[in-house]
């Protein structure tokens, strides 16, 4: 009688558990249409491991699910996407795929008081969005004047010209670019900035020959491979330099158009932990990783909310102020410590494309 009273209760508990379990849902607003289609895509995969992973075990007895949208790169359905997830879904976290996002959506999440993650970017202009927004991204000054140092430093550049897109961070980085290299004795021979419909370049290309700047800073998020392969037809013999957005996927789309060209960026871990994460992805993917950093920040921004989450359950309120308190938290791309301003920022290298691979730069 004993052991089925037992065995009853025991049913009873766990049947009460899981009316008690919560579902938290967290959005992901990322660019999975246009040039940066492919690192969004490695965002993903990061927070789909994650998320997997955390759910294992679950958090209090309660699972995450994110709830991903599109937001296409363009400052109109960025916000579109990101009022979906706040106001139709109900969220009680959000991940931003970038400066970008932030700076067109940010401000509903600050209204709405749900804290909100950008993966590709920290700056002051994030922290300034409202203590609901985190950058956990490389500081995004950094880019720009890590690549105009690195110009006139290594390169001995004296004259530049500048080709940017309208969108808010490629425009951000190359003033950024211009007023470090200015400061420093160079001096801007022309700046571009293209909007996203932009589909040729042969016209500034043209006006780039004919002026022959000693260095082109290329921050470009749109029609990327069309642009480098204008530069090679048209012999440009100028040393090049963008930051970021140049990945595996774009250069294996023409080799010979990138081969030479230098990027700031982020490395791909080296640890024990990425190891591990390189060993379930390859489980869940069937492929190797091509993409680490962008799969590891992915990764680390659910393990981030995870860790929030199991003091504050599902109360964005709580969750936001259990983000201050991350410190010496350890992720797979990092080590994050979020800071009084809501950053934990990470710095940008350079990197050299030798024989079709990033090679990392000696300061």
């Amino acid at each position: 009688m004993k052991i089925k009273l037992s065995f009853f209760f025991t049913l009873t508990y766990l049947f009460l558990s899981v009316l008690h379990a919560e579902e938290i849902k967290i959005g992901a607003t990322l660019h999975f249409s246009g040039d940066l289609a492919m690192q969004s895509a490695a965002f993903r995969e990061g927070i789909e491991l994650a998320t997997e992973r955390v759910n294992t075990k679950g958090i209090n007895g309660n699972t995450l699910k994110v709830i991903f949208e599109d937001g296409h790169n363009t400052a109109k359905m960025s916000n579109t996407a990101s009022r979906k997830l706040v106001y139709n879904d109900k969220v009680s976290g959000s991940i931003l795929s970038s400066y970008f996002d932030v700076m067109s959506s940010g401000p509903i999440y600050e209204k709405e008081k749900i804290p909100a993650i950008a993966l590709w970017d920290s700056s002051p202009e994030i922290d300034n969005v409202g203590d609901y927004i985190f950058g956990i991204g490389p500081w995004t000054p950094s880019s720009g004047s890590v690549a105009s140092d690195f110009a006139i430093d290594k390169l001995n550049s004296k004259t530049a010209i500048i080709v940017s897109n309208t969108d808010s961070w490629s425009e951000y980085v190359a003033n950024v670019f211009a007023k470090q290299f200015t400061k420093n004795g160079g001096k801007i021979l022309k700046k571009f900035s293209s909007d996203h419909t932009e589909s040729d370049y042969k016209s500034i290309v043209t006006v780039i020959k004919n002026l022959k700047p000693d260095v082109i800073y290329s921050p470009i998020t749109s029609n990327i491979t069309t642009f480098y392969k204008r530069l090679k037809e048209f012999s440009i013999k100028s040393d090049v330099i963008t930051s970021d957005v140049v990945a595996e996927e774009h250069i294996k789309q023409s080799p010979n158009s990138f081969e030479g060209i230098y990027q700031t960026n982020l490395a791909d871990p080296s640890s024990k932990s990425f190891d591990n994460l390189k060993e379930m992805y390859r489980k869940k993917y069937k492929k190797e990783i091509t993409l680490g950093w962008f799969v590891s920040i992915g990764y680390d921004a659910i393990m981030i909310f995870a860790e929030a989450i199991k003091k504050a359950d599902s109360s964005s309120v709580k969750i936001q102020k259990e983000l201050y308190k991350i410190k010496n938290f350890k992720g797979v791309s990092s080590t994050f410590t979020i800071n009084e301003k809501g950053s934990s920022p990470q710095y940008p290298s350079m990197f050299h494309l030798i024989q079709g691979k990033f090679v990392k730069l000696e300061k």
